[in-house]
This record gives structure tokens, C-alpha cells and sequence, in this order.
């Protein structure tokens, strides 16, 4: 086997790198399957896992295939990375040479810039290579080489967007590495930004590490600033594309979803997790914004999604509603917050406008009403607004067309207290864990507290406190007490009088390995202490 670091030094990588186990991992679980495929839009991490996994095991062969690189040429760098006299002349001559070279692994990075006659060549030998030759390709479009078969008798292992995705634990070690100042609800709303992606992920870390500032608003700050710079990354990878799907994506940031499953086999910065197929949200932002890509009279309207944890936000297709007045969106707040999403006229102007004239108020309803149905039209056009608005008798917004995390967050929780009630941890976990991602802070917290959604979040902050305290009691069910316990801070941090919170640190602390923190240990036990002293004096 060929030592990389004589025949084929790697090439190298960005200081701070945090390794990612789980990628590792996945790489060392698969190294006997013949084929590896890591298969995502460009940024999303496969050239660190390949290169971080090929110096670890310190033998193998890593070749960036080059931008329309001929056959001849990628030949010789293959011979020249497996230590061989001279290059093939012959897909048959490669066989040979490999087959005196085995057990040997060959990375293909890129294989999307390949010449046809390159491409060819690395499909066939991802078919055709002998035993003991096992090959990993990183590449942004999986459509380049046909995989299905050998994907479904187990000779190849696909590694999508979203296994690449960045994950809590990961973002907060690459952010102490990086010396951000960072807390658990600031990762997880980056994370919810970022979708995972790598690229977007480590830039906010990274401009918020330049910069001195702590992680909370560093997203923002980022595209702000960088937006401009990531923007011309999304224009030169559009560019690497062929004209047919650029004009999909084009369609795509209009609002036509139809080509969905198309992009996201060329890597067209669209992914697949379990609620399906969905644009990149930073890239619909970007790109609608700059090119100015509304929905056409007639185009199926994308969901408008609406975030009511932590701070608001409603956008269509990756780009922010343009409201006209803050009123306009109070009273938007307060149709989602209702059970059917709609509310009577006269409950309306009570509500906003108690002690106006009635022909006054009635007016500052319709005033109102006009100005959403104007920001929502100026994303889908005037007919695509009907789709998501009614102003009849009664205000209501369509929930089948508006993705409210309010919602989701509750039927996560749901399910997840469902697989929970059966013992069934492992599927809990994942509903719980997916309840946690969308919860970005207390409800609505930079508004003022209005009566008409006050109570809605002490019922919200507690149903996530429920989710935390069952998630830790699952952890403790499957032998797992540091991440309980880390459930436990976070109820703590929260309210540290909550008995649910101290049982849970208590239980997982006496089930962890020898060796206990005592500082982590003394730290909640002060927590603790703090807490119910709060409560004994404002108890009567």
C-alpha cells in the first residue's frame, strides 16, 4: 500500500479543523464496502472528511481531479500517487497495476470537472475495480456516476447533505477552538441558519472568531458583511452547471418546486431530510434577493415559513416579508398564535384597537389587513397572495401553505412523548431532538409582552422544559448519563428550581463512570442551592 505521505503528500487543510467523528467514523465502518460515495453541494465538507480520514489510516491515494483534466493526465497522476513506474496505457493496464497494488483505497475529489473520457474511466473503475482496491469519490452530484445497483446490493455506502450536516456537539468544538463565546440556544439557532451546511457554519464561526464578538447575532453580522463574497461562490458553482439546471434553479427561487428531486442529485444546493426536499435557505435568500426571482401570476407558491421562537421571522422562499409597519405584523403574530389561525373583525379591533372610534378602528383593520397582503404579494405576486391570506368576515391565514415552527415543535414533541410512553428511546430521542433544533429561545422574546400572546410563553418554555427532562431520562435509559446530564444544565439554566431539572442531575451524576467532575458536580449543586434560595425568598 503507498505511504501518502512519500508518494502523495495531502494537500492542506484550513487551520482550527475540528475532527468529525462521526464522518471518520463512517469512512473506518465502510472501509471494506468497494465504493464510498460522498455526494453534496460544494462547501459541505467532503474534502476535509476525505483528506482527515486518508492522514489518519497514512496510506492511500487522494487525486483532485482537475477542470476538464484528460484521460492521459489523470492517469499519470494515479501512477505517479501509487508509486508506479509509468502511467497505463490501458484501462486494462490500470486493472493490472492496481491488482499488484491492493489493498489499496483511491480517493477521486471532484470527479464533476473530469473530461468525458476521465469520467468514463473513473465510472468504470468504480465498477470494475479488483478485490482489495476500494474507492471513495467526493463529488458534488451523484448523478455523474451511476451508483443505484451498487448502492442496492451493498457494494457501495452513500454519504448525502445531510449526514455532512453539522450537529451540536460539533459546531460547539469547532466554536472553543476557535475561543467564540458560545451558548447551547446560540449553536443551535446557527445551526437552524446554517441548515449544517459546513461552508456557512465555520464562515459565521470564523468571522465571529475575526471579529471578537460572541456567537449570538454573528450570523447576521456575517452575511451583512460577507454575504456579498458567499453570493459569488453561489454564482461560480451555478455557472459549473449546464443551462438546463440553471433554469430549474432558476424556476426554483421563483417558487416552481416541481424539479426538486433533480437538483438535489446534481448538488444544486437543494437538500432531502425527513420533511422532504427544500432549497438551501441562505441560497433562496441570496439569490432572490440579488436577482430579484418572485413568483410569477399563476406559479404554485412556495410555504411561508414563520419563526416565532426566539427572534420572529417570516419568509417566502428564502427571502424576509417586507413589512410595511410593525402593527401589520403584530397582527400576524396573533392569527398564528390562535387555534385555526383566524380571528373575527370585531375580535381584531378589540384587540388592537380597544378605545378607537369603530369606523376608525375599522379602517386601521382594513389599512392593516391590505399592508400584509401587499408584503406577501410582493414576493408571490397579487394572486399568489390569496393563497395565503383570506380577509373575509373573519382573518385567517392558510395553514397548508405556512410552515410554523410553533407547530412543528409541538407535534415533535408529540410523537416523540408517544415512542417514549413504549419505550421506544431511540425513536424518542430523534423527536425530541428535533423538538430542541427548532426551539431558538423563549417565544417571541424581542417582543414586548403583549397580553394577547403573554401566556403563551410560559405553556411553550414549559412544554420545553417537558421535552429536556424526558430526552435526559431517555439518555439515562440507554446508558448514556453525560448526555443527560447535560440535559439537566440546560433545565437548570433555565429555571434552577425546576425538580425535574435537580432528579435528572442527580440520577445521572451517581450513574457516570468513576472519575466524576467534581467541579462540574459542585458547579449544579450551587446552581441548585441558588434556585431554591431564589424560591424561599419570594415564597410568602
Amino acid at each position: 500500500m503507498p505511504d501518502i505521505s512519500t508518494e502523495a503528500p495531502l494537500p492542506r487543510l484550513a487551520p482550527h479543523l475540528v475532527s468529525r467523528p462521526k464522518l471518520s467514523s463512517w469512512l473506518k465502518r465502510h472501509a471494506e464496502v468497494p465504493v464510498r460515495i460522498l455526494a453534496a453541494p460544494s462547501g459541505s465538507g467532503k474534502y476535509s472528511a476525505i483528506v482527515t480520514y486518508l492522514q489518519e489510516r497514512g496510506s492511500g491515494a487522494f487525486l483532485h481531479v482537475q477542470r476538464e483534466e484528460p484521460l492521459a493526465a489523470l492517469r499519470r497522476r494515479l501512477a505517479r500517487a501509487l508509486g508506479l513506474a509509468k502511467a497505463p496505457a490501458t484501462f486494462d493496464e490500470l486493472l493490472a497495476a492496481l491488482c499488484r497494488c491492493a489493498p489499496v483505497e483511491i480517493a477521486f475529489y471532484d470527479v464533476a470537472f473530469a473530461a468525458e473520457d476521465a469520467l468514463e474511466e473513473i465510472d468504470r473503475l468504480i465498477n470494475e475495480a479488483p478485490a482489495g482496491v476500494n474507492i471513495i469519490v467526493g463529488t458534488r452530484s451523484r448523478a455523474l456516476v451511476d451508483i443505484s445497483r451498487m448502492l442496492a446490493n451493498g457494494s457501495a455506502v452513500l454519504c448525502d447533505a445531510q449526514m455532512l450536516a453539522f450537529e451540536e456537539d460539533e459546531a460547539a468544538r469547532l466554536a472553543q477552538a476557535l475561543d467564540v463565546c458560545a451558548n447551547s440556544g446560540d449553536i443551535a439557532a446557527l445551526l437552524r441558519e446554517s441548515e449544517g451546511w459546513a461552508v456557512v457554519t465555520a464562515g459565521v464561526l470564523r468571522h465571529a472568531a475575526g471579529s471578537g464578538r460572541p456567537l449570538g447575532g454573528a450570523f447576521e453580522d456575517w452575511f451583512r458583511k460577507q454575504g456579498r463574497l458567499f453570493g459569488e461562490f453561489i454564482k461560480r458553482e451555478l455557472e459549473l452547471s449546464s443551462e438546463r439546471e440553471r433554469d430549474a434553479f432558476r424556476r426554483l427561487i421563483g417558487g416552481v418546486r416541481t424539479e426538486l428531486p433533480g437538483l438535489e442529485s446534481t448538488g444544486l444546493f437543494v437538500r432531502y431530510d425527513e420533511s422532504g426536499y427544500h432549497p438551501y435557505r441562505i441560497v433562496a435568500r441570496l439569490c432572490g434577493g440579488e436577482l430579484g426571482l418572485a413568483a410569477a401570476e399563476g406559479t404554485p407558491a412556495p410555504p411561508l415559513a414563520v419563526r416565532m421562537f426566539g427572534r420572529f421571522e417570516a419568509e417566502i422562499g428564502g427571502q424576509p416579508i417586507p413589512w410595511v409597519r410593525r402593527r401589520d405584523q403584530d397582527l400576524f403574530k396573533y392569527l398564528l398564535l390562535k387555534r385555526d389561525a383566524s380571528a373575527s373583525r370585531g375580535e381584531l379591533v378589540d384587540t388592537f384597537w380597544p378605545h378607537a372610534d369603530p369606523h376608525l378602528a375599522g379602517q386601521c383593520l382594513r389599512t392593516a389587513c391590505a399592508n400584509i397582503r401587499k408584503a406577501i404579494a410582493s414576493l408571490v405576486g397579487n394572486g399568489g397572495a390569496e393563497l395565503y391570506l383570506d380577509t373575509g368576515a373573519v382573518v385567517s391565514l392558510n395553514l397548508s401553505h405556512i410552515v410554523l415552527d410553533v407547530h412543528q415543535f409541538k407535534m415533535h414533541v408529540t410523537a416523540a412523548d408517544a415512542a417514549y410512553e413504549q419505550g421506544h428511546h431511540d425513536e424518542a430521542i430523534a423527536g425530541y431532538r428535533a423538538a430542541d433544533a427548532l426551539y431558538r429561545g423563549a417565544l417571541l422574546q424581542e417582543d414586548a409582552q403583549a397580553p394577547w400572546f403573554a401566556p403563551r410563553i410560559a405553556l411553550y418554555q414549559e412544554l420545553y422544559l417537558h421535552e429536556l427532562e424526558r430526552q435526559g431520562e431517555c439518555w439515562l435509559a440507554k446508558g448514556e448519563p453525560v448526555l443527560a446530564r447535560q440535559c439537566a444544565y440546560r433545565i437548570l439554566n433555565l429555571d434552577p428550581a425546576a425538580a425535574g431539572g435537580r432528579s435528572l442531575v442527580e440520577r445521572a451524576l451517581a450513574a457516570a463512570p468513576p472519575r466524576p467532575q467534581r467541579e462540574g458536580r459542585e458547579r449544579v449543586l450551587r446552581v441548585m442551592r441558588g434556585g431554591l434560595l431564589q424560591r424561599r425568598q419570594v415564597s410568602p
